[in-house]
């Protein structure tokens, strides 16, 4: 016993250090505008954290309460720098790693190495790539470990019967669904695990009754999400395309294991389709796993428990029933999913070589392996590096892509590349003439080199395929603002914070349109409204400042002036306010101290 937990520990180290080697590149990465925008560095909850609210409200059409609240400590901690993001993410995914191997082996006792090589391919796999880099799929690294140690934990319990580790499944379980509603399947897999362990039916079904009232409690707040006023509708359903569905992401996630080349951020339907290779895949890997189901009867059962765990966990993104999302396959839809798969195919292959002479080839065999996915999964990370390498690598795969294209124009513009920025987002148009982002992209563009018209036919058409479209608004907003039309602008304002009451630039600009109506009192209302939920914009003290300066409100002008410069020490404009503020509240001393560092900023 004791040499078994040694080789035990050594495994799960070596684990930790393999699954940690192709990732530590992404302690580089940046942010990427997909999602991280809208969870981390521009969520109102991050930077002015609130427990009660995290807990009682959604956040891009989901419920990740843990999620946010783990951001938010990191923010607290480290400020808002991807590194540490990153190394966060990644320090899951190898805790995840040996879980993994920790359950295999509850599973197969007499078989460590067999979970030691299912846990090796899980924790160097390219298709964990996105799961791993992506910050905003810090879901996916919680729920999977919190699953893990539910499973892990339910399984002991069916062996010794203990309330306490029955209690503690239930609890991570909880934590699981509080981190993504992916874990809503986990119950299924728990009665899977009981029939695996020939449990007494009824025994088991009365300790699920507890998972099931968590189950149905989390079910009911999603239903109640996708139901409510301002989600997209669903497509209507059919049975035949909910089948046509499921049948092609089988083949497709089947022929990424296998596979995993020509790896995307965004598969765009009508684009990325199940190829014909796909399905033979599918095709060739049923009718192995077929015959070996056949041949090896003693091993039937954990055929049948690791097919069936692949099916279960996969079931809640096949989109049988669809939400209405642009694409239907996702690399991380497959993160806690593969356990099953990868388990099914290396227990298979397994079995068929130890009838074989060459049974002493399998070591070679398994690290060729291992270091082939983890040399795949190093090149992938860089794609993940930032926005631009993101939707290259998208846009390269997938050419006609509409989504690909316009994001991919989205991340030149803000590395202000105009002209490449505006390539793609007629790309993009060209491709889908009903796809209104591009067309509030590129109308934006042409504000900026002031071909006003073609801003204002560009915006009007994207507000005439998507009268929501908040991007369209603002930037008549500010096509108003370019043309002194203050007074038109503040209405389009408007308008996007009343499609997106937490829209930021759009309460700055709102204010900005006020204050150069002169109408102090509705800019600061404005202004101070943005800051109640937000203070994470510089520019927002600035402006708050400005209008104090304006009402002869000096000592509130200079406060909030300070907290601007505090903010971003470099911001010039806020320098020059602050100064003028000084001299008019007879500080000359102070503002003749501040000039030095307020020429060093014009320098920049």
């Amino acid at each position: 016993m004791r040499n078994f937990f040694l080789d035990f520990r050594v495994c799960i180290l070596l684990l930790c250090v393999i699954s940690a080697i192709p990732f530590y590149t992404t302690f580089e990465n940046e942010f990427v505008d997909f999602d991280d925008p809208t969870l981390i560095y521009e969520n109102p909850l991050i930077t002015n954290f609130n427990l009660v609210k995290t807990f009682t409200s959604t956040n891009a059409e989901d419920y990740l309460p843990l999620v946010t609240t783990s951001f938010a400590i990191e923010n607290y901690f480290y400020g808002l720098n991807p590194h540490y993001f990153h190394i966060t993410n990644l320090v899951f995914h190898v805790f995840n790693t040996g879980l993994v191997f920790i359950l295999l082996c509850l599973l197969l006792p007499s078989s460590q190495g067999i979970a030691f090589v299912i846990a090796l391919v899980f924790g160097v796999h390219p298709l964990h790539v996105e799961s791993v880099a992506w910050l905003a799929q810090r879901k996916d690294m919680l729920c999977t470990f919190f699953s893990l140690l539910s499973l892990i934990y339910y399984f002991k319990t069916s062996h010794s019967h203990s309330k306490k580790t029955l209690i503690a499944s239930i609890l991570f379980f909880t934590l699981a669904l509080f981190s993504k509603f992916m874990a809503i399947t986990l119950p299924a897999i728990i009665f899977l695990i009981g029939i695996y362990n020939r449990e007494n039916i009824k025994l088991l079904v009365k300790k699920l009754a507890t998972y099931v009232v968590v189950m149905v409690a989390f079910a009911i707040i999603h239903l109640q999400l996708h139901n409510s006023p301002g989600q997209a509708k669903a497509p209507s359903f059919s049975i035949i395309n909910g089948i046509n569905n499921a049948f092609s992401a089988f083949a497709f996630y089947t022929s990424k294991l296998f596979a995993p080349l020509n790896l995307s951020v965004f598969y765009e339907k009508k684009v990325a389709l199940a190829t014909g290779i796909d399905f033979l895949i599918l095709a060739l890997f049923l009718t192995f796993v077929a015959y070996r189901f056949y041949v090896d009867k003693s091993s039937r059962r954990i055929y049948f428990f690791m097919a069936s765990f692949f099916a279960i966990s996969i079931v809640p993104v096949l989109q049988i029933i669809p939400f209405g999302n642009k694409f239907i396959f996702a690399d991380r839809f497959m993160y806690l999913p593969s356990i099953g798969l990868i388990g099914l195919i290396v227990i298979s292959i397994s079995n068929l070589i130890s009838f074989n002479r060459f049974k002493l080839l399998s070591i070679p065999l398994v690290a060729v392996l291992a270091l082939t996915y983890a040399s795949k999964t190093y090149l992938q990370t860089q794609v993940w590096k930032n926005s631009v390498t993101l939707w290259e690598n998208a846009s390269s795969i997938y050419p006609n892509s509409s989504v690909a294209q316009n994001n991919l124009g989205s991340a030149y513009f803000k590395r202000n590349e105009l002209e490449k920025a505006l390539t793609h987002f007629e790309r993009a148009i060209e491709i889908n003439p009903a796809f209104s982002e591009p067309y509030a992209n590129a109308g934006t563009i042409y504000t900026q080199k002031q071909n006003f018209n073609l801003a204002k036919k560009h915006l009007d058409k994207a507000l005439e395929l998507n009268p929501d479209n908040k991007i369209a608004y603002y930037n008549l907003g500010v096509l108003s603002n370019t043309q002194n039309d203050f007074s038109e602008a503040a209405k389009n304002f408007e308008k996007a914070i009343a499609i997106d009451p937490y829209f930021g630039n759009a309460y700055i600009n709102l204010s900005a349109a006020y204050y150069q109506q002169k109408k102090m009192p509705e800019a600061l209302q404005i202004i101070l409204k943005l800051l109640s939920f937000n203070r994470n914009f510089p520019e927002a003290y600035h402006n708050s400042g400005a209008i104090y300066l304006e009402m002869n409100k000096y000592q509130e002008a200079i406060d909030y002036l300070t907290i601007a410069i505090k903010m971003n020490p470099n911001y010039s404009d806020a320098y020059a306010t602050l100064i003028k503020t000084l001299i008019l509240n007879s500080q000359q001393e102070k503002a003749n101290e501040l000039l030095p560092a307020y020429l060093k900023t014009l320098k920049k």
